[in-house]
């Protein structure tokens, strides 16, 4: 870890302020976190901090405009840099099977639909305990590999 690097459990990534209010709502109490609001600050952040899942919307901002395809940049921009990374995406915009962006960038664990139910906080909050959960797991497993399966 770099000096002045600081860590955070989470990146949250969008640019509607309506949105970022409703995410960092749900995890206010349990997780640190750190915001973004488009592609060039996020890629920054990445590079001068550390976390343990990002939570983005598909449709940032870059250059001064928002789009979809600012977020599929920002998402091979993380499969390429930050392919542990974990990803939940977060958007109203989702066109199509979801799952095809699953399959194109693996670091996505779930995908969530802004608006498309009452309950997207508790959705949001299951995610992340599961996402979080499986982090910690594997931790555990690399620790006993690393110690031939010996704790003190």
């Amino acid at each position: 870890m770099l000096n002045n690097e600081m860590q955070f459990d989470l990146l949250i990534v969008d640019d509607d302020p309506r949105w970022k209010d409703i995410i960092t709502t749900s995890v206010d109490d349990i997780y640190s976190y750190d915001i973004s609001g488009c592609y060039e600050e996020t890629t920054q952040k990445l590079k001068d901090n550390s976390y343990k899942i990002i939570c983005m919307d598909l449709k940032i901002l870059r250059k001064g405009s928002s789009s979809i395809a600012n977020g599929r940049k920002l998402l091979l921009f993380l499969r390429k840099n930050f392919p542990d990374l974990p990803i939940i995406l977060i958007s109203g915009f989702i066109i199509g099977n979801p799952n095809i962006y699953i399959e194109e960038y693996p670091n996505i664990k779930k995908i969530l639909i802004k608006g498309e139910s009452d309950d997207f906080m508790e959705h949001l909050e299951k995610s992340l305990i599961e996402i979080y959960s499986s982090i910690q797991d594997k931790k555990a497993i690399e620790g006993k590999s690393e110690n031939n399966g010996k704790f003190d």
